[in-house]
């Protein structure tokens, strides 16, 4: 198969993926999990077509901005309800994600909503963590800090920044090459790698490189040997091995991950939960194959 080919084949099938699993919508009555799958799918394709590729008739630029932002006032609405605060959380934070991503000019007035509702879930976290477990809202609260910290300057000296400055500098401080992070589930050590990365590049701090590339090669190892990880870990590998960070491995640690989100949405039950975030990293995986085959043939036009 030639490039062209096999970017036509890839589309078919990402176009069959986007008409089964996007355009039926969403509601308010889905899992946090669900919406943040769905977004993850918009934000695939939205980057996609950034790029220059062909729109097909149910999905255009225009529609993945409506469909992102349809999506952004659900999230919205579903981290307003009684919600766990990791999931309240990680809500946000993809949110952020989203409205960053389908667009080159996010929707202002959707900012201004996402800097309240971040504001009210982090004033939450700091006022109730001590009677918290330590692991996931943990994480989950320092994404959501880099997120709202992002292009901020002569922030040091505020509480938050200090929290978080405080907390990647623990987890930097007690890794070690042979052990990782000692007791740390693979699941938990994957998203405090994520943060540490972040912290590097959002936040303007290579500090903590080493640690990052180290407790990753550590961890894409452990998980690679891991038969049965869940879902949510698999996607923490794939999204760490495909962010661009050259990490030691990678190309390896995101085959491990997608045949393992593969083999658990052939697995899981159709229309469930882990089925559609499985299906979510397919089309993320697709939309990077069509974006790294148009780049090699741009070069090779270009040689």
């Amino acid at each position: 198969m030639t490039m062209t080919s096999n970017n036509q084949y890839d589309g078919q099938q990402l176009r069959k993926l986007w008409q089964e699993t996007v355009l039926p919508g969403a509601g308010i009555s889905d899992s946090p999990q669900r919406l943040m799958s769905l977004s993850r799918a918009c934000r695939s394709v939205s980057a996609l077509l950034q790029t220059g590729h062909q729109e097909w008739k149910e999905a255009s630029a225009a529609t993945c901005v409506r469909t992102g932002h349809g999506l952004f006032d659900l999230m919205l609405r579903k981290s307003g309800q009684s919600c766990p605060t990791a999931d309240k959380l990680e809500l946000i934070s993809e949110m952020y994600g989203l409205l960053n991503g389908i667009s080159p000019c996010p929707d202002q007035s959707r900012s201004r909503l996402w800097d309240e509702a971040a504001a009210d879930a982090l004033e939450a976290y700091f006022r109730d963590r001590a009677a918290m477990p330590a692991a996931r809202e943990e994480t989950a609260a320092c994404l959501c800090l880099l997120d709202w910290f992002y292009f901020m300057e002569d922030v040091e000296d505020e509480p938050w920044m200090q929290y978080l400055k405080a907390t990647v500098n623990t987890w930097a401080a007690s890794f070690t090459p042979e052990e990782g992070w000692k007791d740390t589930p693979t699941e938990t050590a994957l998203e405090r790698i994520e943060v540490l990365s972040r912290n590097s590049y959002m936040l303007l701090d290579p500090s903590h490189d080493d640690t990052v590339r180290a407790a990753f090669l550590h961890y894409s190892r452990k998980a690679a040997a891991t038969p049965a990880l869940p879902c949510t870990a698999l996607g923490r590998l794939y999204d760490l091995a495909t962010g661009g960070d050259s990490l030691p491995g990678e190309q390896e640690a995101a085959r491990t991950a997608a045949a393992g989100l593969s083999r658990l949405e052939s697995a899981s039950a159709p229309g469930s939960d882990t089925r559609l975030y499985c299906t979510s990293y397919r089309i993320a995986d697709l939309c990077r194959s069509i974006m790294a085959r148009m780049q090699d043939e741009v070069f090779g036009a270009i040689a």
